[in-house]
């Protein structure tokens, strides 16, 4: 079952870029989930589509995604 949650707080989320070889660079995706009263959600399941990367919240509603190439994405919680 697929929770939609109204506001995704994504606070600080950003692609940050590491540093590079000669091959792609990486980077990663952090936030904070909470629901649309601002409670947070612990155990939310993130996903980044197309390619699949996935994290869940911990009990403070934080999660990071590593390894994630430039690109666009489409984030999912559920």
């Amino acid at each position: 079952m697929r929770r939609s949650v109204a506001i995704l707080m994504v606070g600080f989320m950003s692609l940050c870029l590491a540093s590079a070889t000669a091959q792609e660079r990486k980077g990663s995706i952090s936030g904070r989930i909470t629901d649309s009263s601002q409670a947070i959600l612990q155990g939310a399941r993130i996903e980044l589509e197309p390619s699949g990367p996935k994290a869940v919240s911990d009990s403070q509603g934080q999660f990071t995604i590593y390894g994630v190439a430039p690109g666009h994405y489409k984030v999912t919680v559920s």
